[in-house]
């Protein structure tokens, strides 16, 4: 009897502490009290991530770019807490590419143009791009970007069109130059980093 009346106060010992676990991690706010929770509970192998709302499309990164940083998302196994958001403005763009170290500018302007006219008539940009531009990227698609992911000249020039401009750009002390199609709206990524613990664990 006295085995039997010690294991039920055990399981209500610690049924009572998994409660105070999880309302513990759900006032983590920041990288120190996440630091600080781990320190606290040895026993949990906490796992920091961070994701992308340029790049994450799963439904859970759907799911925690909607939450606010009070609130603790639950999935069928893990439970998450965001401890840091960071919005950045983005940019995206296709392009095509011109060495000055290669050819002079009058060469440029002449490829250029007959590119232009091309664009102009309704050809895709990435054949176009396939044709003539001279760096590593046959299709000049950017991606999303961010300031200080180009050249600064060319991220402001992106940043201050409209959605769908066609232009060139030159930056001939770089020896650099350009068509430019701007294919998307000037957006926000939000990067948000993240303590991820397995349900079991609290």
């Amino acid at each position: 009897m006295k085995e039997l009346g010690f294991l039920i106060a055990f399981c209500i010992f610690f049924i009572g502490c998994k409660p105070n676990r999880l309302q513990d991690f759900s006032k983590i706010t920041d990288s120190k009290s996440a630091q600080h929770f781990l320190k606290e509970n040895t026993d949990i192998e906490g796992e920091f991530l961070s994701i992308e709302s340029a790049k994450d499309s799963s439904s859970i990164s759907k799911l925690l770019f909607k939450s606010n940083r009070a609130s603790v998302v639950t999935t069928d196994n893990y439970y998450y807490k965001i401890i840091d958001s960071i919005s950045t403005p983005i940019y995206r763009c296709s392009y095509i590419f011109f060495d000055g170290k290669i050819y002079s500018k009058k060469s440029i302007d002449s490829l250029r143009n007959v590119a232009l006219v091309k664009l102009n008539e309704n050809a895709p940009f990435p054949t176009v791009a396939a044709v003539y531009t001279m760096d590593k990227n046959p299709v000049g698609d950017t991606y999303w970007f961010k300031q200080g992911d180009m050249e600064p000249e060319f991220s402001d020039a992106v940043k201050e069109h409209a959605l769908n401009d066609l232009f060139v750009l030159d930056i001939p002390e770089k020896y650099m130059h350009f068509i430019v199609r701007k294919t998307y709206a000037n957006n926000r990524n939000t990067k948000l980093v993240l303590l991820k613990i397995k349900k079991q664990h609290l």
